[in-house]
């Protein structure tokens, strides 16, 4: 009798939960797999050869060369996962800068203790919406700093998220004091509603 949620599986390597996931790590002779789920899928898989996943990872990987994006490339990855395209993009281009965002840190751990994942990827606990916010807008209380676009442009596009991608909800501000006024923001900020 097994305490398993997946009680049929006699070979996990690891299985638990976190705030957000049932977690299921297994090897089998050419790769490590996550899944968030007990009966099917994979979420992440880690080849132990240098072949490619077979998966639509690899089809992502083509994305680059078919934008003809050069190289080295800025990737930001939301869903990191256990970091199967994060170490792809570093393995087919090296040069480029790799930053991912995973909101559940329990596959993030298992992401370096399972998948051995490059730390030459920066890693970041945020939800990719919020995370999308905060470097796009700022968030020091330094104006300017961090900003990506000028603080007009920014609070423009607020607005225009406001209206049409977030129909009926106001984002209440941002950390930087640059686009605080001209966001429409009245209390708190863009940061401090997510967390």
């Amino acid at each position: 009798h097994s305490n398993s949620f997946a009680f049929w599986e006699n070979d996990l390597s690891y299985e638990g939960e976190s705030i957000y996931n049932y977690l299921q790590v297994r090897e089998d002779p050419s790769r490590v797999i996550l899944s968030t789920n007990v009966l099917f899928g994979v979420q992440s898989v880690r080849m132990k050869t240098d072949e490619l996943t077979g998966m639509y990872y690899d089809y992502a990987l083509a994305a680059p060369v078919m934008a003809d994006a050069g190289d080295p490339l800025d990737i930001l990855i939301l869903g990191n996962g256990s970091g199967t395209y994060a170490d792809l993009c570093l393995e087919y281009f090296p040069d480029s800068a790799v930053e991912g965002v995973e909101i559940d840190s329990r596959i993030t751990d298992l992401a370096y203790e399972y998948f051995e994942l490059s730390d030459k990827a920066d890693v970041y606990e945020y939800d990719g919406r919020a995370y999308l916010y905060r470097q796009l807008y700022g968030c020091g209380d330094t104006p300017n700093v961090g900003l990506r676009q000028e603080p007009r442009e920014i609070a423009r596009r607020i607005r225009e998220i406001e209206d049409e991608l977030e129909a009926g909800n106001m984002i209440r501000g941002i950390a930087d004091p640059a686009i605080w006024d001209e966001s429409r923001g009245r209390d708190g900020t863009i940061i401090t509603m997510f967390e």
